[in-house]
C-alpha cells in the first residue's frame, strides 16, 4: 500500500512538472510614454497586449507651452524565445525644452526583462538608459546614471536581500539611478531656484516589476530647505516613463 502511495505521488510530482513546463503561458506587461503628469494626458503612450507582439508610437514637434520636444518614439515589445519570455520597452525622446530652462539633446530610457517559465519573477535592467546633452539655465550638467546595479540585482528578491525593505504598507521600494545607486533613502536629482526639484532616474521596484521615470519635476520644492516654495509652481510633469514585468499563467 505505502509503495502504491509513493508510485502515485510521484506520478502526481512528474505531471505537475510537465503541466508548469509545456503548458504555462506568459502574461505580458510593458508600458512607456513621452510626456505625462496629473493634470495632463499622456503623450506617445503605448501598452503592450497581454499575448506580446509589438506596439509603437511616434510624436514630433510637440509643445504644450511648458514641455517641447522634436521627437518622442514609444516602443514596447514582448517574445518568446523558447520558454522565456523577453519583455522590452523604450522611449527616445530629442530636443527636450521644460520651461525654456531645461534643456536634453536625447535622452533614452528603457526596460529589459527576461522570465523563464519556471522563473518566480523576471529578471529586470535598465541598461541603454542615458541622458545626454542635459542643460540647466545654459549650464551643462553631467548625468551618471548607475544601471549597473540594477541588472547585478534583477529581481526584487536581489534588491531586498541587500536589507532594503518596502515601507509600512507599501507594496515596492523606490530607488534612484542618479548617480551612485541607492534603495530607500529618498529621491535624487537637482534643485532648480524658482522651477523646482527635478528628480532624475527615479526608480520603483516590486514584485516582478519595475519601472523608471528618467526626469521628474517635482513641485514639492519646499521640502528643498535652501529653495523657497514657489507661489505658483509649475505643474509637475514626467518625462520618459517606462515600465516592465509580466507573470505566468496556466489556461
Amino acid at each position: 500500500m505505502n509503495r502504491r502511495l509513493v508510485r502515485v505521488s510521484l506520478l502526481l510530482v512528474v505531471l505537475l512538472f510537465i503541466s508548469t513546463s509545456v503548458f504555462a503561458e506568459h502574461h505580458f506587461h510593458a508600458n512607456a510614454f513621452a510626456v505625462g503628469g496629473e493634470d495632463r494626458a499622456a503623450v506617445a503612450s503605448v501598452a503592450l497586449p497581454s499575448t506580446g507582439g509589438l506596439n509603437e508610437s511616434v510624436v514630433r514637434d510637440y509643445n504644450d507651452g511648458f514641455v517641447r520636444f522634436a521627437e518622442a518614439r514609444s516602443t514596447v515589445r514582448g517574445t518568446k524565445e523558447g520558454e522565456v519570455a523577453v519583455t522590452a520597452t523604450e522611449i527616445v525622446i530629442t530636443g527636450l525644452s521644460l520651461g525654456d530652462r531645461v534643456q536634453v539633446d536625447r535622452l533614452i530610457a528603457r526596460t529589459n526583462s527576461r522570465q523563464a517559465v519556471d522563473e518566480p519573477e523576471a529578471r529586470i535592467d535598465f541598461e541603454g538608459s542615458v541622458v545626454e546633452g542635459l542643460r540647466i539655465d545654459g549650464t551643462t550638467i553631467d548625468v551618471p546614471l548607475d544601471t549597473r546595479w540594477f541588472a547585478d540585482h534583477p529581481t526584487f528578491a536581489a534588491v531586498r536581500a541587500t536589507g532594503v525593505e518596502p515601507r509600512s504598507g507599501m507594496p515596492g521600494i523606490t530607488c534612484s539611478a542618479y548617480r551612485a545607486a541607492s534603495c530607500g533613502d529618498g529621491r535624487h536629482g537637482i534643485a532648480i531656484p524658482d522651477l523646482g526639484y527635478l528628480v532624475i532616474g527615479d526608480v520603483h521596484v516590486k514584485n516582478g516589476a519595475r519601472s523608471l521615470e528618467m526626469l521628474r519635476l517635482d513641485r514639492y520644492t519646499r521640502r528643498v530647505g535652501r529653495i523657497r516654495a514657489l507661489d505658483t509652481p509649475p505643474p509637475p510633469v514626467v518625462v520618459a516613463g517606462v515600465e516592465g514585468n509580466g507573470t505566468p499563467i496556466w489556461p
